[in-house]
């Protein structure tokens, strides 16, 4: 672990154990600025009642349960990986609280891979410390972690060789699209291989598919996926910061401090493909920074997988320098944590119900 490499009587070591105090406290506390992780869990529980067949439901079929006035004519929007995330969670234990500390815990474990794939304790800690995380994942609710944890996986096993890597890229790709950016860089080094691996590995990447093929078979998963009904054009980390329908409530002077990290961090990742005559290793997280940022909908804690793309850069020196410039996208979180909430907030009737929610739904 981490901690074995950190002396105890290190400021490190103390930090540490006071980011995981604080974001196991976090799990405690309602989600302030988002309602997703309620939302999931509602789809979570109705799974065990109508399987795959959720994805052609919109909250209002669900009776008079509380989580059917949340985006009530919207549809499952995640692919089936999610789906069977939060369905295991809910099975288990149906509360915000609960669900919060599994995605706070998976989170730990990536840290720990970070390390077990770079051999480098600054970016593990890097990660650990990384704002968006904290306050995203612990606070809020929202699954990125889980996303972070299949990714890690394939990348870990890309590193050593092992042809399941695209079975875990699969998963992540089930879990939410944006892992994707990481095939071209998988593909340029199993396609070196021998044959007959290279046909074990596409046979591991097939094998991954099973939660979308158990949806397919099912239901109409894939029509209802790409087709979920009504879904506002919002994106708050947009590039187009003059847009006038994009930011929503958010202040002006954090979509442009948003804009300004994405420069900074595209210019950095150029930087560093001059100077080592390289793209491919860089395509990852300057194709996911570029795309979310050019989409017609983002939020900030899209952002809790940059550090994680940029697991694909080799060089220590050039990775350490990118997964520091990924806390440029951490501005909200970090003034969240340190001063508390602004901008836009739950609604007092919404928190209330999230409220009742965080124990027992």
């Amino acid at each position: 672990m981490i901690l074995k490499k950190i002396p105890i009587k290190s400021f490190w070591f103390w930090a540490v154990i006071a980011i995981a105090g604080l974001r196991i406290y976090y799990c405690f506390l309602v989600p302030l600025y988002t309602t997703d992780i309620f939302r999931n869990l509602g789809y979570g529980l109705e799974f065990q009642h109508y399987g795959f067949l959720v994805y052609e439901m919109t909250p209002y079929d669900f009776g008079a349960e509380p989580y059917r006035y949340f985006w009530p004519n919207h549809e499952y929007s995640y692919p089936a990986a999610t789906l069977l995330f939060f369905a295991a969670i809910a099975k288990a234990w149906a509360c915000i609280f609960f669900a919060k500390l599994i995605i706070t815990f998976i989170d730990f474990i990536n840290a720990w891979l970070v390390y077990k794939i770079t051999d480098d304790r600054i970016c593990a800690l890097l990660y650990f410390f990384y704002p968006v995380c904290l306050w995203y994942a612990s606070r809020e609710g929202e699954f990125e972690p889980l996303v972070n944890l299949f990714m890690l996986l394939a990348i870990w096993m890309q590193r050593r060789k092992n042809p399941t890597a695209l079975f875990f890229l699969s998963l992540a790709v089930q879990a939410k699209l944006f892992p994707i950016f990481l095939l071209p860089w998988m593909l340029a080094q199993i396609l070196r291989a021998p044959k007959r691996k290279i046909f074990i590995c596409a046979v591991w990447g097939a094998a991954g598919w099973f939660p979308s093929a158990a949806a397919a078979l099912t239901s109409r998963y894939l029509e209802h996926l790409f087709n979920p009904g009504y879904v506002p054009i919002s994106n708050t980390i947009s590039w187009a910061i003059l847009h006038p329908d994009l930011l929503g409530f958010t202040p002006f002077w954090l979509a442009l401090a948003h804009f300004v990290a994405g420069v900074i961090f595209a210019g950095a990742s150029f930087y560093c493909i001059r100077q080592e005559n390289r793209f491919l290793p860089y395509l990852a997280p300057l194709f996911f920074v570029t795309f979310v940022k050019s989409n017609p909908i983002g939020q900030f804690w899209y952002m809790i997988l940059t550090p994680v793309f940029c697991l694909t850069v080799e060089n220590p020196r050039h990775r350490r320098w990118l997964m520091a410039l990924t806390w440029l996208f951490s501005l909200r979180s970090s003034l969240s944590i340190l001063i508390g909430p602004f901008a836009y907030q739950n609604p007092g009737p919404v928190y209330e119900i999230l409220r009742k929610a965080m124990f027992r739904i």
